[in-house]
């Protein structure tokens, strides 16, 4: 989450720096870095309650594997712990998307203005 909050605050502040907006092609790869940046921040923010929860699903699982003597229930994921590894592989994949596209966007007007 920090790299991507980072990257996307340096993105929004200084893209202007690399070309201004009112000339730079290819605004569609700014716009998908900085929805693919977002919805990472989402995924990771998302990621948080879900770990609280399945936290609180494997204490049970380890009360019943443990006291209760269920083998049924050793290694056994919830749901909750699914949840948390979606969430963190969108938001990995959320994150390189967003790179490579500012990545995309910065070189194509980098080469853009070289060539004029």
């Amino acid at each position: 989450m920090t790299f991507s909050s980072g990257a996307l605050a340096l993105s929004l502040s200084f893209i202007k720096d690399i070309v201004p907006l009112e000339k730079a092609g290819f605004l569609c790869w700014l716009f998908v870095s900085w929805v693919s940046f977002s919805l990472c921040i989402v995924a990771t923010m998302a990621s948080f309650p879900f770990s609280i929860q399945a936290q609180k699903k494997h204490l049970d699982y380890l009360y019943k594997y443990y006291i209760e003597g269920r083998p049924e229930f050793f290694n056994k994921q919830s749901s909750w712990s699914i949840a948390v590894t979606v969430s963190a592989a969108l938001g990995a994949v959320f994150f390189l998307i967003g790179l490579v596209a500012t990545v995309v966007f910065a070189t194509a007007n980098i080469s853009k203005g070289v060539h004029k």
